[in-house]
C-alpha cells in the first residue's frame, strides 16, 4: 500500500531512476494565464486601501473588554465596530439574529409536534404558536426601528 502512494508522488524524469522520490510539483490554477507581478492590473488592498488616517484612543481594561464583546456579539472587528458607533452607523447586533433563528426553529417545532400530533382542535397548540410569532415579529419590528 506504501509502496503505491510513495509511487504515486515520484517524478518520471531523468532523476527516476535514483532512490530517492522525487515530488511532482502541482500544475498552476490557470494555465496560460500566469502573470508577473508588474503584469497585475489590480493593485493588492494594502495599496488600494481608502482609510489611511489612524487614530489613537486609551482605554481603561474594562472599557476595552466592554468594546471587544461588543464587536464579537455584532459580528465585527473592534476597529470597524468603533468606527460605526462613533459616525452613528446603525450596528446590527448578530445576537438579535440569532436569537431569533432559535425563536423560528423552535415555533417551526411547536408546528411539527402540532401537526404530527393531530391535534389540530387543541386551543393549548394554536396559543402557543401565535404567541411565538407575535413575539418574533414583535422582535423583528423593534430591531428594524433601530
Amino acid at each position: 500500500m506504501h509502496e503505491k502512494r510513495d509511487r504515486m508522488w515520484e517524478c518520471r524524469t531523468a532523476h527516476a531512476h535514483s532512490d530517492i522520490p522525487h515530488l511532482v510539483r502541482a500544475l498552476p490554477r490557470h494555465p496560460g494565464k500566469e502573470q508577473t507581478m508588474s503584469e497585475k492590473k489590480t493593485r493588492t488592498g494594502s495599496e488600494n486601501r481608502k482609510r489611511i488616517v489612524k487614530f489613537t484612543a486609551r482605554f481603561t481594561e474594562d472599557e476595552a473588554e466592554i468594546v471587544r464583546e461588543k464587536a464579537e456579539s455584532s459580528g465585527q472587528t473592534v476597529s470597524t465596530f468603533i468606527r460605526s458607533s462613533s459616525l452613528d452607523k446603525v450596528v446590527n447586533c448578530r445576537t438579535d439574529d440569532r436569537m431569533i433563528d432559535e425563536i423560528m426553529r423552535l415555533g417551526r417545532l411547536q408546528k411539527h409536534l402540532f401537526v404530527e400530533g393531530k391535534r389540530t382542535g387543541d386551543k393549548e397548540y394554536a396559543e402557543v404558536l401565535v404567541a411565538i410569532t407575535e413575539y418574533v415579529n414583535a422582535l423583528r419590528r423593534d430591531l428594524m426601528g433601530r
